[in-house]
């Protein structure tokens, strides 16, 4: 992913408001969250963020800018 916005995905069967763990144990910032319980998209500022996205849960790391027009909430 490019860019330091990041959509974030944990497993859709996990615990709600999990995702939100994942983003803020990566040390990164919630900017905005979708329809769908278990994907955000978050910003972080170091540059191993995408790593530790993954060590704290995150099963699927995108580029937040890809699918962040999608994910809002009532569309």
């Amino acid at each position: 992913p490019r860019g330091d916005r990041l959509t974030v995905v944990v497993a859709p069967w996990s615990s709600p408001g999990h995702v939100i763990d994942v983003v803020k144990e990566a040390g990164g910032s919630l900017v905005e969250s979708s329809a769908l319980s278990w994907v955000v998209v978050s910003q972080g500022g170091s540059s191993d963020f995408v790593q530790r996205l993954y060590s704290a849960g995150a099963i699927m790391v995108l580029d937040g800018s890809l699918l962040a027009g999608c994910l809002k909430r009532g569309i």
